[in-house]
């Protein structure tokens, strides 16, 4: 859900991100679309109800500043949102971790977990580890984040710290999903 789950956004292939405000029934269309990526879009995350963050194959991620009448029949689809660019991946960015309001996370066929202030627009850290293509990234807490990997590993990392503080080993295969469950 965006912006105080009036809508939801999809990311595309082609590089768009649609919008639709699911507080009308119209269905047909999306009350906006943005293709600011130069690649696929593989990932989205709702940071606050007014900054949503994007991933994609062109390496960069990209925090939208949300209107307020982002909703507004008026506004459909003439709405265009302050866009800023992160940079600093040498590889698409896979997937994207709403932290807290202030910090995401990131993984990346680069194979590295990044994690930025989206206050600042910086990048604060980068942790290595993962010896091939990381898939998935998921919160745990406020400073902590897990991430998969193509090298059959899942790894936990905090911000405090400077490097991986735990690593389970002995999937079959690539980790392509994590998510935490709701006892945390």
């Amino acid at each position: 859900a965006v912006g105080n789950g009036a809508g939801f956004a999809a990311g595309f292939g082609d590089r768009t991100i649609l919008l639709w405000n699911n507080t009308t029934e119209k269905y047909d269309a999306p009350c906006a679309s943005w293709d600011h990526h130069d690649g696929s879009v593989f990932a989205l995350v709702s940071v606050t109800p007014h900054l949503m963050a994007s991933a994609s194959y062109d390496r960069t991620i990209r925090l939208w500043q949300l209107p307020d009448d982002l909703w507004s029949q008026e506004a459909a689809g003439i709405v265009e949102p302050q866009c800023t660019t992160l940079t600093g991946h040498a590889g698409s960015v896979r997937a994207l971790a709403a932290v807290t309001s202030r910090f995401i996370a990131s993984a990346a066929y680069d194979r590295s977990v990044r994690w930025w202030d989206v206050t600042s627009q910086s990048l604060i850290t980068t942790w290595n580890g993962h010896a091939r293509y990381v898939n998935c990234i998921a919160s745990l807490s406020y400073s902590v984040v897990v991430s998969g990997s193509d090298d059959r590993t899942i790894r936990m990392w905090d911000s405090r710290s400077s490097g991986c503080i735990a690593e389970w080993r002995g999937h079959a295969g690539a980790v392509s999903a994590l998510t935490v469950t709701a006892d945390g």
